[in-house]
């Protein structure tokens, strides 16, 4: 019936011409009415889970104030910059980020006003680690951005400026190891795509001096990071979230996903997850719930008797599948109509 009424409609409103049966220039699809299941999503909503910190003596590096999770706007994870990554949020890692003029890391530049093209190398004096392990720290490779127009000219020498923007210098900490003459890169050719751990655009606060002493940056996150809930069915949602482990964490903790409806207590799903050795999406799905509710959903970290040791940001969804309506067909559009194809007859004339 609404087939019908649809197809009538559209029939009573294109010109004479298009309510008449003609050979098309390519074979028309049908017009009609598709059901399409909408899964609702939603990801965490309260504090960013990336943190930054500053040591080591005065700060004379200060993020830019873009829309960034940490250090004032400016750090991102790789993933979320607007060159992309290949690393996965399994695959994150904490690192130190260490400013000294007494120290280099053999750079791969991409020039911003090239189109990030691959520049060969420069430098940046300090040197980025990875200390998940932090008896043994991984030392990184490290690349940067420079934009002649920006701050003057390009001189391959990571050193962002005072302006708002840090003159666009913006360092790139890399998930592989260090190279020592930045080969890992060597026939890359832009800056797009990388294993790029976290982006950061910084830049001298106008009453301090660059390099003015050492400083180290440690970019860490949560052990337990809520990722994402889906709703399967009404009533279901399915939870994730990344567990990545840290030392002083006991072997023998759990992962409880939560759950609570508008106004009342928060209730667990069961069954609670062990943590593992390595990084891994810990999953669960809840059932019975009020999908005419609104929920808060988030995840902790237990010890073995149920003690506190981290708990995720949170998300909050109806747990609710919406059904909504689809009009499919081919847009038909000529220089004195428009139209949508739709029923063909048995001998081939279509019909809107």
């Amino acid at each position: 019936m609404l087939r019908a009424f649809l197809l009538a409609a559209l029939a009573a409103a294109a010109s004479p011409l298009s309510a008449q049966g003609f050979a098309s220039d390519v074979p028309p699809t049908t017009v009609g009415i598709e059901p399409v299941r909408t899964m609702a999503k939603a990801g965490a909503l309260d504090t960013p889970d990336l943190r930054a910190e500053w040591s080591g003596g005065v700060q004379w590096l200060e993020g830019v104030a873009f829309s960034g999770m940490a250090f004032g706007g400016g750090l991102y994870y790789g993933r979320n910059w607007f060159a992309g990554s290949t690393v996965a949020v399994e695959a994150d890692v904490p690192v130190e980020i260490v400013f000294d003029a007494g120290l280099s890391t053999v750079a791969r530049v991409w020039r911003r006003d090239q189109g990030y093209a691959n520049a060969g190398t420069g430098h940046f004096r300090g040197a980025a680690y990875d200390v998940s392990d932090p008896s043994a720290p991984r030392r990184l490779n490290v690349t940067f951005v420079e934009s002649a127009p920006d701050c003057g000219s390009a001189n391959g020498v990571w050193g962002p400026g005072r302006d708002g923007t840090g003159c666009r210098e913006y360092l790139y900490i890399m998930a592989s190891s260090y190279d020592g003459d930045g080969s890992t890169y060597a026939d890359t050719p832009s800056g797009f795509g990388l294993d790029l751990l976290y982006a950061l655009a910084a830049r001298i606060p106008d009453d301090r001096s660059l390099y003015e002493a050492a400083g180290t940056l440690t970019v860490d996150f949560s052990p337990l990071r809520f990722l994402s809930v889906e709703v399967p069915a009404n009533g279901e949602s399915e939870l994730s979230a990344q567990f990545t482990p840290r030392a002083g964490i006991p072997s023998d903790a759990s992962i409880v996903f939560t759950y609570a409806r508008d106004g009342s207590q928060p209730q667990r799903v069961a069954p609670t997850i062990p943590t593992e050795p390595s990084a891994f999406i810990a999953e669960a799905t809840a059932y019975g719930l009020d999908s005419s509710a609104m929920y808060t959903f988030g995840a902790r970290l237990e010890d073995a008797d149920g003690a506190l040791l981290s708990e995720s940001a949170s998300a909050r969804l109806q747990p609710l599948v919406a059904l909504n309506a689809s009009l499919v067909g081919r847009w038909e559009e000529r220089s004195s109509w428009a139209d949508v194809w739709g029923y063909v007859a048995p001998d081939g004339t279509e019909y809107a």
